[in-house]
């Protein structure tokens, strides 16, 4: 649509969150667009902490986006992390990822990896 768009991460009812807001024609609304709740809605796993559009990952001709949460428990490691990816449709983001992307390399004895705690585009 050719306006600017952003996410917040917060909580929503208690579950961590992410609020998207959409930019248009007279600027930004007070009210996000959609919240997207934490698939996985126990704990807090920094889910939304880093977000980022990665491109149109699937070829579908939509933008995708990515949605990391750096302390998700992943192969019996505390905080590993994790990425959760959302495939778009051209309207809403789903309710639930298409993908989860954990940790490849949790090492026991370091919990703590924070994969997804940051995410990049080039």
């Amino acid at each position: 649509d050719g306006f600017d768009d952003f996410a917040v991460a917060g909580k929503n009812g208690g579950v961590e969150a992410l609020f998207v807001y959409m930019g248009g024609p007279s600027g930004v609304g007070p009210e996000p667009w959609q919240v997207i709740r934490s698939p996985v809605p126990e704990g807090n796993y920094g889910f939304g902490y880093s977000f980022g559009c990665i491109g149109d990952v699937n070829a579908d001709g939509y933008s995708d986006h990515a949605v990391g949460a750096g302390r998700l428990g992943a192969m019996g490691v505390d905080y590993a992390g994790g990425v959760f990816i959302y495939h778009g449709n051209g309207d809403l983001l789903p309710e639930t990822p298409s993908l989860t992307v954990y940790n490849p390399e949790p090492l026991p004895e370091l919990p703590g990896g924070n994969f997804g705690d940051a995410i990049a585009v080039q």
